[in-house]
Formats: C-alpha cells, structure tokens, sequence
C-alpha cells in the first residue's frame, strides 16, 4: 500500500491539533492562565440572585442590572461533569448537586479578588460566592470535600489557608471526594 509523505504529514497535523483541541475542551487547560492581559477584579462587592448551577464550581447568577452572568468559583476545582467526548469525572454529579442544594435561586454576595483577574478564559467573572448567613461557599464545597482548592495561574487566592484547612479534614474525615474517588 502506497503512503504519500505530504498526506501523512497532514494527518499528522490534523491528530495533533484534535488532540490539543480536545484537551483544552477536557479542563486540562488552565482558563485563568490563559488571559493574555487579564482585567483586575473590581474592588467593590456585588449581590445577586443563583439562577442555576452549571457544576461543582461555576453557576449562573442574575445581578441587579438585569443580566445573567457565568461566575467562575475562586479557589476551588471541582470534578468535570461528562459532556459526549468524554465521561464524568468521579464525584462529579455529587459536587454538581451540592452546589445546587446551598446556591440554586439564593441571594448571594459575589466577592472579587483584587490578586485574581475579573474574568477567565472563558469570560465567566471570577467570585468568591457568599451565603447570606456569611459563609463563603469555596470554604463549604472544600469542607464537604465536593472540591479542591485550587491555585489560578499560579497565583494564590486570598481565601487560600480556610480552603486549604477545610479540604484537610474533608481529606482526614474522607468526606465527599475523599471517600469516593480516593
């Protein structure tokens, strides 16, 4: 059977870019570290109302101008929901529903990091989501062991040692993820 060079060349080329394609697509990618010239978070705080929560740590929120925005959780990673190239990642559903049960239609306060940029990759906003009694969800999900604390571009969220502390005995207590996935 006769190869051509140049069609194999191509093939080549084309497997290579489906492949970086679909790891970008697989959150092997890092959406924060991508900004090439990323906007500083605003200073102030916003409230707004969880319309739906798309995983363990991003939903949709409506503010008071009217608009629904995509508002990426800082400082924590939850497992990846499966889309058709590629299955759920273990604990998935669970951290997905655990942001439903304390986010879904809630007011919320949305907190941003002045060391964080505004927006990822993706132009979702990127928040710290505050319940009205105080708490900060990151701190929760990690607690429950629904997530883990994640570092952005390598650049440390402020929330980082309550995070880290809750994901520890979440770990110790093998809550959640620990006890599913380990």
């Amino acid at each position: 059977m006769y190869r051509s060079p140049v069609l194999a060349r191509r093939l080549g080329l084309l497997l290579g870019t489906a492949a970086v394609t679909l790891s970008a697509g697989c959150g092997a990618t890092d959406a924060i570290a991508l900004m090439n010239d990323p906007q500083p978070a605003p200073a102030a705080s916003t409230r707004a109302t969880v319309r739906w929560v798309i995983d363990g740590n991003t939903v949709v929120v409506a503010t008071s101008d009217g608009v629904d925005r995509k508002v990426r959780i800082l400082g924590i990673r939850a497992p990846l929901l499966g889309q058709s190239h590629r299955p759920a990642q273990c604990g998935a559903p669970e951290a997905a529903r655990f942001t439903e049960r304390l986010l879904s239609r809630q007011r919320v306060t949305l907190v941003p990091d002045p060391g964080q940029a505004d927006q990822d990759f993706y132009h979702r906003q990127l928040r710290y989501v505050r319940l009205d009694d105080g708490r900060d969800f990151s701190v929760e999900s990690a607690r429950a062991g629904m997530s883990r604390g994640y570092v952005y571009g390598g650049r440390p969220v402020l929330e980082e040692a309550p995070i880290a502390a809750a994901q520890q005995e979440a770990r110790i207590k093998h809550r959640g993820l620990w006890g599913m996935c380990a």
